[in-house]
């Protein structure tokens, strides 16, 4: 009896889960059509992350979803944009420089710096939103944050690409989760993100109270 309520339980929270993952790709679709899908993009992703982070926190998503969904993305829309632009064009700066290093110039050491580089700001990618998210910094700030998260925490770093990668694999061998591909990609990245920010916050605060 006791092993039934068990996997009865077990089933109802995956269901729930499935069911939340479905809303959010729903809720994403429809922020990506309403900006355009250019403007609409950043916010969409951002306040996924925002829910999975509530999440996390809270061990519960917010009350009354959809509205709580639009009200965010509406209140960080603009910052959002300006965000994700900006970390844009320096990964497009970094891969036409590539390019170029590539065709004329064809020297090895510039083209494994600029390579490095490029790989480096993919990587911190992965924490960009959730740390504008969770935290209130000014701009140089975001970004000494976020090197300083992705090189201080290799585990969850690498277990953000890795499961990015089994989490592409899984969508595209099974179209099935093409309805919940956007969360359930995102859904390990703020995982990963939340943990890593957790330790920083328990390290400050352990060195604060040993003071």
């Amino acid at each position: 009896m006791p092993t039934s309520n068990a996997f009865y339980d077990l089933s109802y929270r995956f269901g729930t889960f499935l069911i939340l993952l479905l809303k959010l790709q729903f809720f994403w679709l429809l922020t990506l059509l309403k900006g355009g899908i250019i403007f609409g993009l950043f916010p969409a992703t951002a306040t996924i992350f925002q829910v999975f982070l509530f999440l996390f926190t809270n061990k519960e998503v917010p009350q009354e979803l959809a509205s709580w969904y639009k009200k965010t993305t509406n209140r960080q829309f603009k910052a959002i944009n300006r965000l994700g632009f900006f970390y844009s064009s320096i990964l497009l700066f970094l891969w036409f420089d590539l390019r170029i290093a590539a065709h004329f110039l064809r020297h090895s050491f510039v083209h494994l710096s600029l390579l490095l580089f490029l790989c480096l700001f993919i990587l911190a990618g992965f924490y960009f939103l959730p740390v504008f998210l969770r935290y209130q910094l000014t701009f140089s700030q975001y970004f000494i944050r976020v090197f300083l998260l992705m090189f201080l925490n290799p585990f969850q770093t690498l277990a953000m690409v890795v499961s990015s990668i089994l989490t592409s694999a899984l969508v595209f061998w099974c179209p099935l989760f093409c309805f919940l591909a956007i969360p359930l990609f995102l859904f390990p990245i703020g995982f990963f993100t939340f943990q890593a920010m957790q330790r920083g916050e328990n390290l400050v605060r352990n060195k604060t109270c040993t003071k």
